[in-house]
C-alpha cells in the first residue's frame, strides 16, 4: 500500500460478504462486510489517527457502518471483494508466461509469471486449481497475498450497535 505493508487476515463469501481484520503502521482494525454494507471497529490508535482523541475515546470499542461500494469507506469495501482484487488483476498484467511446475510453501504449484513486472500468481498443482499465492515482481509492487482454506464454511454476522457513518458530521 504505497510502500507501506498492509497486513490483511480475511475469509470471504462469494456474493455475500467478508469477515476479518487489517492493520497498516501500527493502526488495525476489524472488517464485516454483509453484501453492500460494510463495518469496521477500529482500534483506539485507528480511531485518534482519523478523527482525533476525543472521536477516539466516543467510539472506543464501537463499530462502525456505511456502503461498502460508494463514501468513505469503499477502499476498505474493495478489500472485501475476491472479485474485486481479481478483476483489478486481470486489468493490470501484462503478458503471462507459464513457469511450470515448483513448490511454494511445501506445496506443489504452477508459477504463472507477468513478464512486465516478474510477479508471480502460484495455483495448486494437485487437487483442484485454486490460487495459492500472488507474489510481486518489481520492488514498488512487491508484496504477497496467500490464499488459504477455500471452501471453509465462514460464519458472517452484522455487529450488534453499530453506528452509521452517515450520522457522523465531518
Amino acid at each position: 500500500s504505497n510502500g507501506t505493508p498492509l497486513t490483511l487476515d480475511l475469509s470471504t463469501v462469494r456474493g455475500k460478504g467478508a469477515t476479518g481484520s487489517a492493520s497498516r503502521n501500527g493502526l488495525k482494525f476489524d472488517i464485516v462486510r454483509i453484501g453492500d454494507t460494510i463495518y469496521i471497529r477500529g482500534s483506539d490508535a485507528f480511531y485518534k489517527h482519523f478523527a482525533g482523541a476525543a472521536v477516539a475515546q466516543l467510539l472506543h470499542g464501537r463499530w462502525l457502518k456505511a456502503p461498502a461500494t460508494h463514501g468513505r469507506l469503499q477502499a476498505v469495501g474493495t478489500l472485501t471483494s475476491l472479485d474485486a482484487l481479481f478483476s483489478g488483476i486481470r486489468a493490470h498484467h501484462g503478458k503471462l508466461a507459464n513457469d511450470g511446475k515448483t513448490t511454494y510453501k511445501g506445496q506443489q504449484v504452477v508459477a504463472i509469471r507477468d513478464t512486465s513486472d516478474g510477479s508471480k500468481l502460484y495455483v495448486a498443482a494437485t487437487g483442484k486449481p485454486y490460487p495459492v499465492a500472488i507474489v510481486g515482481g518489481k520492488k514498488s509492487k512487491s508484496g504477497t497475498i496467500n490464499f488459504d482454506e477455500w471452501n471453509k464454511t465462514v460464519s458472517l454476522s452484522a455487529p450488534d450497535n453499530a453506528i452509521d457513518i452517515s450520522q457522523l458530521g465531518g
